[in-house]
């Protein structure tokens, strides 16, 4: 997720991007867990206050605009098997269902 986010060129990937860091960051220093084995366990999305702005425009005229926040909870855990299969992939990905075990060659 920190790769992909890494190279998101939206500000939205970049708090995103924050937000993972910060909490690899909490994990390691705070509960001493190993960084190479540190998954996304949930992420929530929660709402946050929407606050309304006026915009004063030409000739006597204004706009509300409603800005729009959210929160993002991340819960980080320490899981050596899907932090494994993530980067490998596990026996049911896409290459071996479409390519199958056995290989026919033909000369």
């Amino acid at each position: 997720a920190l790769i992909q986010m890494r190279f998101a060129r939206s500000p939205k990937g970049f708090e995103f991007f924050s937000l993972i860091k910060n909490g690899q960051s909490n994990a390691i220093n705070q509960f001493g867990l190993n960084p190479d084995e540190l998954v996304i366990h949930r992420l929530n999305v929660g709402r946050a206050k929407q606050p309304k702005v006026l915009k004063h425009r030409g000739r006597d005229r204004h706009q509300f605009l409603k800005l729009r926040h959210s929160h993002l909870f991340c819960k980080i855990i320490e899981n050596k098997e899907k932090s494994v299969n993530s980067f490998r992939g596990n026996n049911n990905n896409i290459y071996t269902v479409t390519r199958g075990n056995n290989l026919i060659v033909i000369d």
